[in-house]
């Protein structure tokens, strides 16, 4: 499902006129997007939780030049998405 997809949902079931529904669908993504950058937890009662990890940096190395190691890639949080199993069997 796309960000198109569920605006024409919300569309469709709310009656919002497809602008409005875009705003809406943009908002949303756009305080998930901004509370993970804050390193927030998010928690959907019903659908799951969005949260950020800490990966450790590691040793990059290049498989043509095997006694060359490059710079290490930096550690990162990227984020992270849990669902419920009744939510995902759906």
């Amino acid at each position: 499902m796309t960000k198109a997809d569920i605006t024409e949902s919300i569309v469709e079931k709310a009656g919002f006129s497809r602008r409005d529904a875009a705003e809406i669908v943009d908002l949303v993504f756009e305080t998930i997007k901004e509370a993970l950058g804050r390193g927030d937890k998010i928690k959907i009662y019903g659908f799951g939780n969005f949260v950020t990890r800490q990966k450790k940096s590691r040793v990059r190395r290049s498989p043509a030049l095997a006694a060359t190691r490059r710079p290490a890639s930096p550690s990162t949080s990227p984020p992270a998405a849990r669902s419920r199993s009744s939510a995902a069997s759906c």
